[in-house]
C-alpha cells in the first residue's frame, strides 16, 4: 500500500468527521469536534454521556484530545 496515497486519501475521507458520535475506550460516548490533520484516527472529542448512556448537562461536558490521551481510543463509531 502507498503510504502517500494512503495520507492523500485521508485528507479528503475523515474516518471520524465533525459532528460523528463515537463510543470511547472508557465506555462513554463522544461527538468528534475537530480533526486532527496529524493523525485522522485521534480527533478531539466532546465527552456527553457516560457509559450507562446518561447525558452530561452542559456543566459537565469535557473535551478530549486523544492526540495528547494515549490511554483513551475510539471503539466505534455511532453515527
Amino acid at each position: 500500500l502507498d503510504t502517500n496515497a494512503l495520507r492523500a486519501f485521508l485528507c479528503i475521507v475523515k474516518p471520524y468527521p465533525v459532528g460523528a458520535m463515537v463510543e470511547i475506550s472508557t465506555g462513554e460516548i463522544a461527538v468528534v469536534m475537530q480533526q486532527n490533520s496529524e493523525d485522522p484516527y485521534r480527533p478531539t472529542l466532546q465527552v456527553i454521556a457516560d457509559s450507562n448512556l446518561d447525558l452530561f448537562n452542559t456543566a459537565n461536558l469535557r473535551e478530549i484530545d486523544l492526540a495528547k490521551s494515549e490511554e483513551v481510543e475510539i471503539i466505534e463509531t455511532l453515527s
